[in-house]
């Protein structure tokens, strides 16, 4: 019988993880943007309307719709963060500093005093790590 560790897919866990990791940086500016959209849409909708009711209508729809998603992202966050915090603080540390922060690797070369190589392998079981955790860990078929 094989360890969890020969069976891990880490190539496919790691591109899940990422892309938590990316959906938890982007998220706000993306709603706050469309949130704008939506919002100047409301008001164009309120121009263009032969029917004050019709209008009235358009908007409380609309603003429902943005308090719906903002709801959504916030129940995500929410996971994301109590999910994120079950991290050793080291794990967290070069995630934040990757992700977050956007350092590059020879930014967090300098930042933690490890040689690239390190920190790339630190990098890398960090996201594993985060896998675990965020239950979405990819295993390899068994042949």
């Amino acid at each position: 019988m094989q360890s969890l560790e020969k069976m891990l897919d880490e190539k496919k866990t790691v591109k899940e993880v990422q892309a938590h990791l990316k959906i938890f940086e982007r998220l706000r500016t993306r709603i706050q943007i469309e949130d704008t959209i939506l919002r100047k849409r409301a008001d164009n909708n309120q121009g263009a309307a032969n029917s004050r009711d019709y209008t009235i209508d358009r908007n409380i729809q609309t603003i429902s719709k943005i308090d719906k998603k903002n709801d959504e992202i916030d129940r995500y966050q929410e996971w994301f963060f109590k999910k994120f915090n079950e991290l050793r603080d080291f794990d967290r540390s070069i995630l934040l500093s990757r992700y977050l922060y956007q350092l590059d690797i020879e930014d967090m070369c300098e930042k933690y005093g490890l040689g690239e190589k390190k920190v790339r392998e630190k990098l890398r079981n960090a996201e594993i790590n985060l896998a675990y955790i965020l239950e979405c860990v990819y295993f390899r078929k068994q042949r």
